[in-house]
């Protein structure tokens, strides 16, 4: 398994760390791990929400089930309230997966 890290302490820029912390506040985790150059926040079941540094002072946002992409939203990194808004849709996109599947449906 990749390491682990708290927010406070990966090393990326104060715009990127702060798109971070809104995501993990939202989220109600303060721990992220790092993998191909994307921080994941572990959902449970397979599925993160991944945050990625991007050029241009844009950050991407990702729901992720075993790394891999599903959907995909892009923000502003100076947008906190974007990124709040793209997690909280990206999240509950992911607790509507596992409750189907969970039901059996796929």
């Amino acid at each position: 398994m990749w390491p682990c890290r708290h927010i406070s302490e990966v090393n990326v820029s104060d715009e990127f760390r702060s798109a971070l912390r809104t995501a993990g506040a939202y989220l109600e985790l303060d721990v992220t791990w790092l993998y191909n150059g994307s921080y994941h926040f572990r959902l449970g079941r397979g599925f993160t929400i991944a945050l990625t540094p991007e050029s241009a002072g844009r950050v991407r946002v990702d729901a992720c089930r075993w790394t891999r992409p599903l959907t995909t939203l892009w923000a502003l990194l100076e947008d906190t309230e974007r990124i709040g808004s793209i997690v909280a849709e990206l999240h509950g996109e992911v607790l509507r997966s596992q409750e189907l599947e969970q039901e059996g449906v796929t």
